[in-house]
């Protein structure tokens, strides 16, 4: 079978721009590092499931892309087999890339070694590593920068501010072993603070990763939470665009997941919602109506729906997601869960955790699947359109914003587009061709 990091071998944004113009890359996630989005932006293979490989390769190949940014979770992928949390196997890596591919890329052909320390590999190309928030902060303006900031996926706005607000006060984010996670605005502030230095410019990718892995899930609370977090980073990159000039800001999805809506308001307030008995075993079909779990006639629609008043605390996200008339979500692409309306005080496991850490999890009594979670029992049964055990992508089209500095570049986005597109007029952005 040909070796997956044989594959694909064509030349990215971030590359070209670098061979071209000499310009840096960053790459921000709030996904494990070697998810398919930020990986996507510098590293080649066909087997996004190649953690140790893909990781590596960031490294291996950083003179192709300017690399001077990469911040995320994922730090299992970068600590020796032997220390606790890691995850690099032999099975995972890359190694005898063939010595045309090699000499032609001018990479090196790879090598199963689970024992690498990736982070010393790094700092020894000068780059300075950062694991928190307040190491972060603490970093100033080095040349170039490393994060990593959880095992595996960071954790969600909703978990990391709960822990900021309340630091004394035991959280998820504990017990994920990362106390003092940034905010994505942080880490894109910090990144562009590094990649202006380079008057070539340079090409930065942010991800809010877990828009898309919470509506996987059917957590709406947690869904929005992350929504807000990766709005206050695009501000922070128009801020950017406007100190800099000449600069261009693209917001776009990859792709919808669950066919995520609005479908209505609590109606009866949050009190009376909290008191309400279990309706887990309320699961036959009620023609007439008259039979309706609970939870289910508390959702206020058309006109008995109210508009709910969020309380906004000064760090940007409401005191609590759960107030009277609050804003109700359904999923039209879902898997079947148990539904209360309320904010579900734990996480379903992250799925590219380390496996001790995901059994410290499952001992605690945190559920590897949105069915399985022990709190939800009290609310209601709600069967999933889709298989399997989690909400799934949707063919919806995607929105598309723009914003540029310097140029009228931004209207090149305007209207209904093809997703491969976009690619060809960043690129025409960036030349200075068309719009002026």
């Amino acid at each position: 079978m040909t070796n997956p990091f044989y594959y694909p071998r064509v030349e990215y944004m971030a590359e070209y721009l670098h061979r071209v113009k000499g310009t840096s890359t960053g790459i921000v996630s709030t996904a494990d590092i070697e998810d398919a989005t930020p990986a996507a932006n510098a590293v080649h293979t066909g087997n996004r499931n190649a953690g140790q490989g893909i990781v590596d390769q960031y490294f291996d190949e950083r003179n192709n892309s300017g690399l001077a940014v990469l911040m995320g979770g994922g730090r299992r992928w970068f600590l020796p087999s032997n220390q606790f949390g890691s995850s690099r196997s032999a099975k995972n890596d890359y190694a005898g890339l063939p010595p045309d591919l090699a000499a032609a890329w001018g990479v090196p052909s790879g090598a199963v070694d689970p024992d690498r320390n990736l982070i010393a590999d790094f700092e020894g190309d000068g780059f300075t590593y950062v694991s928190s928030a307040t190491e972060l902060s603490a970093a100033g303006t080095p040349g170039k920068l490393l994060g990593l900031f959880g095992y595996g996926n960071m954790n969600v706005a909703l978990d990391k501010v709960a822990k900021r607000r309340n630091p004394a006060q035991p959280g998820v984010v504990d017990d994920y072993h990362a106390p003092d996670q940034p905010m994505l605005d942080e880490m894109t502030d910090a990144a562009l603070a590094v990649l202006s230095k380079n008057r070539k410019g340079f090409f930065l990718m942010v991800e809010g990763a877990h828009i898309d892995k919470q509506s996987h899930l059917m957590d709406a609370e947690r869904a929005v939470g992350e929504v807000i977090e990766f709005d206050r980073a695009v501000g922070v990159s128009r801020d950017w665009a406007d100190k800099l000039g000449n600069t261009i800001v693209i917001v776009v999805a990859d792709h919808e997941c669950s066919g995520f809506s609005i479908i209505g308001a609590l109606q009866g307030g949050i009190a009376k919602l909290a008191s309400l008995p279990s309706d887990a075993a309320n699961l036959s079909p009620d023609p007439v109506f008259q039979n309706q779990p609970k939870r289910l006639q508390a959702v206020g629609v058309y006109d008995a729906a109210a508009f709910p008043k969020y309380d906004i605390q000064p760090d940007g996200y409401p005191a609590s997601y759960d107030v009277d008339g609050k804003v109700l979500f359904g999923f039209g692409a879902n898997g079947d869960r148990y539904e209360t309306w309320l904010t579900k005080p734990v996480t379903v496991i992250d799925s590219l955790l380390p496996s001790n850490i995901k059994s410290e999890l499952a001992g605690k009594g945190y559920s590897s699947t949105p069915l399985g979670r022990t709190i939800d029992q009290p609310g209601f049964f709600v069967r999933g359109q889709a298989p399997g055990d989690q909400a799934v992508h949707t063919a919806s089209d995607i929105p598309i914003s723009a914003y540029s500095t310097g140029s009228n570049a931004w209207r090149k986005f305007v209207g209904v587009q093809k997703n491969t597109d976009v690619f060809f007029k960043l690129l025409e952005a960036v030349a200075g061709q068309g719009e002026d």
